[in-house]
């Protein structure tokens, strides 16, 4: 739960569509076969972590810090000696969340990681907008019906609006938009009411999402995107967006929500 001024922002699953809320995704987004090493990995959706407890590692009134590290679980889809923080800070009207990477293997590792957050609406979704910060040539990458790129794009016209009409999120679609320019979008009403401001520097994807007709939407940066549906499986680390980190070294990545 997220409350400002009595209002919940994040998505509380009122029509019974969608139990989560805002998961993580590690150690990558999306419907993926990782191959790492020569060996293939179970295929999975979105990774491990959004289905894994998590030890709470330190915290104080404004800040929490979770932490996972490798298990004989994590092994079985996830070779690496691991250690990954998520650390939430409650900075004025703003949630920053650090994601921390700890390579405690002694060669390299790789991961990709993402957000699902969830923001709730009192309206209708035709009725808001998300504003870029930069401008987009908006391309929706149209994936199957287990989560697989197809190959096939539909363009959505271009600019720093995106207007968010019924039909390009029902029947579980997802809008998927690679390589952005942007590194911020708001959500705001027709009205130009703001709901919220994400920024994403160091995810490079942003997809769009929702149960059904349910009023919310999710709004996700991703690292990585999808694999391409029938596609050869390539090396995790040589896959778009995943990140290579070194022996004994560690890589921090920042989301930043400010709610209004």
């Amino acid at each position: 739960m997220l409350k400002k001024n009595g209002r919940e922002y994040v998505w509380q699953n009122d029509n019974g569509l969608w139990n989560s809320h805002a998961p993580l995704l590690f150690p990558h987004c999306g419907r993926c076969i990782l191959k790492i090493n020569g060996v293939e990995y179970p295929p999975s959706f979105h990774g491990f972590l959004r289905g894994k407890e998590t030890a709470v590692f330190e915290n104080s009134k404004d800040f929490i810090s979770f932490i996972t590290t490798d298990d004989s679980d994590t092994k079985k889809v996830y070779p690496f000696d691991f250690e990954f923080k998520i650390t939430y800070r409650l900075i004025g009207d703003s949630v920053f969340i650090d994601y921390n990477y700890t390579n405690l293997s002694t060669i390299p590792a790789c991961f990709a990681s993402g957000g699902h957050d969830s923001f709730n609406l009192d309206d209708e979704i035709e009725n808001y907008r998300l504003i870029f910060s930069d401008k987009e040539i908006f391309v929706q990458n149209e994936h199957d019906n287990i989560g697989f790129l197809t190959g096939n794009t539909i363009p959505l016209g271009e600019g720093k609006v995106l207007p968010l009409p019924k039909n390009i999120l029902s029947n579980n679609n997802t809008l998927i938009f690679n390589d952005v320019n942007s590194n911020n979008v708001t959500l705001e009403h027709v009205s130009g009411k703001k709901i919220c401001s994400i920024t994403f520097n160091g995810f490079k994807n942003l997809l769009l999402w929702r149960p059904l007709d349910s009023k919310m939407i999710c709004i996700e940066p991703w690292q990585n995107l999808p694999d391409l549906q029938g596609q050869k499986v390539v090396e995790f680390k040589d896959k778009k967006g995943v990140v290579s980190v070194p022996p004994k070294k560690s890589i921090t990545f920042t989301r930043e929500i400010k709610y209004y």
